[in-house]
């Protein structure tokens, strides 16, 4: 299944930079590449990537429909469960880190 997401991320990226090289500025199909290339990194549990990815894609689709948008919305709650499965993944490394501090391999 991890090279089905990582094969997916490289797909989704060169969407993105198509999409990229289309549209000028703040568009809500490059919001929604951005969105999608972020989930994709979250599924690899590469966090903090996709946090990057989704707060360009929320502060472009904020800056094209306005902060009542339903859209604006969802891709806040995107980033939000984002932003809890990075600090989850915070917690799992730190109590992994502080119950073995030597990084002995422990049997």
């Amino acid at each position: 299944q991890l090279g089905q997401h990582q094969e997916a991320l490289a797909y989704k990226k060169r969407a993105l930079e198509m999409n990229e090289a289309i549209y000028e500025g703040n568009h809500p199909n490059l919001a929604t590449f951005l969105n999608n290339v972020g989930s994709t990194y979250g599924q690899l549990g590469q966090h903090q990537e996709a946090l990057a990815y989704k707060k360009r894609a929320l502060e472009m689709i904020e800056q094209v429909y306005g902060p009542e948008h339903r859209l604006v919305a969802i891709f806040s709650r995107n980033l939000e469960h984002t932003r809890r499965a990075l600090a989850a993944s915070q917690e799992r490394t730190k109590s992994t880190s502080s119950s073995n501090p030597a990084g002995v391999n422990q049997q």
